[in-house]
């Protein structure tokens, strides 16, 4: 087979190790009901067995958004080739968009030469794009010009073009606003270290379609569906998941190609009126991590404090004709072991907490595999039943006129007082699950009852559900989003010691505070010292960890250094 790269080696995405976090208590994603797209960095020659690949995205584009990155050779390479420009036009005709390859080597190519790469393309291919590579993510003015003058010249040969900006990790924000890039790839790494990202909080202004997110290295199909579904909870609109592996990840299609597509396209179709799985998102989508310990039910009784700051879901109009509960609030979060439920009620139709409110947990977002209710009428899936102080699960029966529940667990709960409840329990009790979809039910009984649904959209049809996603929690201390606790975050502190976040805003570099923002001081130094060497997912490598008494020692110099500086 030719050499797709010619006689030069080729580039792969750069593989940076970055974890962002968002801060505690965000939590509203932006347009959760935009299409999902796949974008593949079809680094594969378009003969052989690779124009097999080409040929099966050409099948894919015809159901979804999907876009190619074509690479000839770390660029367009050396000439114009007859099986690129048959493999492009034929995706593109299938309804795919196809975008080049360019590096910027992080700012260190010069723009003449990046912008000849670009113009070779122009020159060659019949493209809608291009994907610029080792794009830095720091706030270095100079870095933004650069990257804003190629977005210029890009769109100066055609506005409609699409400009992709690969950092591989969490960004800054003017890199989207500038703008340098109409789509920023925010994550790239391996699949066992997906579950672990979170986005920066600001990627929840922002259209889905303005991130992607690439996973490698994932050699379980179950575990490509999770990560397609975790993707969408976070608000990235295009995705790619694949088991190649390095050192080119991107050199084949997975062998799971076929299952991505379908998962995708069941996420766009929301489920239909034939059941299966329900996209991601529903009315709202919510992430709302708190610091473990944060919430507790039952010590103090009565007490909402620990809420403060916590995103709820869209109130629901008081004044329904129910007797006994009609829900106007519903707020989730999470720890590391526990999901917390706050359900607030009308005054009018308040009770002490029993069988009338219930809380329908659909933990595997697939309508095909909960109840739905006689003639199918819940818009989930459910899986769980939270019935007053008890967890429920599905008993599936022959149909959904013969069902049951079985009997899980207690859990924690405080109705004092009844319009304002709050409920735990352990998230191990419900399968561990990326995602829940969720819907709230007052089953009012009495002469003149209506039964209350939450979100309500008057005749309960399909698609009227609300989603909470369980991003992990931020790594604390790792004030530079890295990943791992280490020299980066530690010269962080001491660089910016003494500054008022709250005043002027985070320091360049620093992604995560750990305390809602705040003076930058021994807080801030505890928790580097005390988490020093963390990872906040598996198989990072990074800084050497100190031995126990060499950071004792380290911990008091610098507490002495500082106080004599202050």
């Amino acid at each position: 087979m030719s050499n797709a790269f010619g006689s030069r080696p080729p580039r792969r995405f750069t593989a940076l190790l970055g974890v962002a976090a968002p801060l505690l208590g965000f939590g509203s994603v932006a347009n959760a009901q935009e299409d999902l797209g796949i974008i593949v960095p079809a680094y594969f020659y378009p003969g052989g067995a690779g124009l097999g690949y080409w040929n099966d995205m050409n099948d894919a584009a015809d159901d979804v958004p999907l876009i190619a990155i074509m690479n000839p050779g770390s660029g367009p390479g050396n000439n114009l080739d007859p099986n690129y420009t048959a493999a492009v036009d034929n995706l593109r005709a299938a309804g795919g968009t196809v975008i080049g390859y360019v590096s910027t080597s992080y700012t260190n190519r010069s723009l003449a030469a990046v912008q000849d790469d670009i113009d070779d393309y122009v020159n060659w291919y019949n493209l809608d794009g291009i994907f610029l590579d080792e794009f830095t993510n720091t706030s270095n003015a100079s870095h933004l010009d650069y990257y804003e003058t190629l977005y210029d010249y890009i769109k100066g040969i055609d506005p409609a073009w699409t400009v992709v900006g690969n950092p591989g990790t969490s960004t800054t924000e003017p890199y989207l606003t500038r703008p340098t890039a109409d789509i920023l790839m925010v994550h790239e790494n391996f699949g066992a270290n997906y579950p672990g990202y979170t986005p920066s909080s600001w990627n929840n202004n922002y259209p889905s379609t303005s991130f992607s997110h690439l996973v490698h290295t994932q050699p379980s199909a179950a575990a490509m569906l999770n990560n397609l579904d975790q993707a969408v909870a976070q608000n990235a609109g295009w995705v790619y998941v694949t088991d190649d592996v390095l050192g080119n990840p991107w050199d084949r299609l997975p062998t799971y190609w076929d299952q991505e597509v379908q998962r995708v396209i069941e996420i766009n179709d929301g489920g239909g009126n034939g059941g299966g799985p329900i996209k991601p998102g529903g009315l709202e989508t919510r992430y709302n991590p708190v610091a473990n310990g944060s919430l507790s039910v039952t010590d103090t009784p009565g007490d909402r404090g620990g809420w403060a700051g916590v995103e709820p879901f869209s109130n629901d109009p008081a004044g329904d004709a129910n007797p006994q509960v009609d829900f106007v609030g519903l707020t989730v979060a999470h720890d590391d072991n526990a999901v917390y439920f706050r359900t607030q009620r009308d005054a009018a139709a308040a009770n002490p907490l029993d069988f009338h409110q219930n809380i329908f947990i659909d933990a595997d977002q697939d309508r095909a595999t909960g109840f739905i209710g006689g003639g199918g009428f819940l818009p989930v899936g459910v899986d769980f039943l939270l019935q007053g102080g008890t967890l429920y699960s599905f008993a599936n029966g022959a149909n959904q006129e013969a069902w049951g529940w079985n009997s899980v667990s207690a859990v924690d709960f405080d109705d004092s007082p009844s319009t304002d409840i709050e409920l735990a329990l352990a998230r191990a009790l419900i399968g561990n699950p990326v995602a829940i979809d969720l819907v709230l039910n007052g089953a009012n009984t009495g002469t003149g009852s209506v039964e209350d649904y939450y979100p309500n959209t008057g005749d309960q049809t399909l698609g009227s559900y609300f989603t909470y996603a369980f991003v992990p929690l931020p790594l604390e201390g790792d004030f530079d989003g890295s990943g791992q606790v280490e020299q980066g975050d530690l010269d962080l502190v001491l660089q910016n010691w003494g500054l008022d976040t709250d005043a002027n805003g985070l320091p360049t570099g620093w992604i995560n505070d750990n305390e809602n923002l705040g003076q930058i001081e021994q807080t801030e130094l505890d928790r580097v010292l005390s988490n020093w060497g963390s990872l906040a997912a598996p198989d990072l490598s990074g800084a050497s960890v100190p031995e126990p008494a060499a950071l004792s020692a380290v911990a008091a110099l610098l507490t002495l250094t500082l106080r004599r500086r202050r």
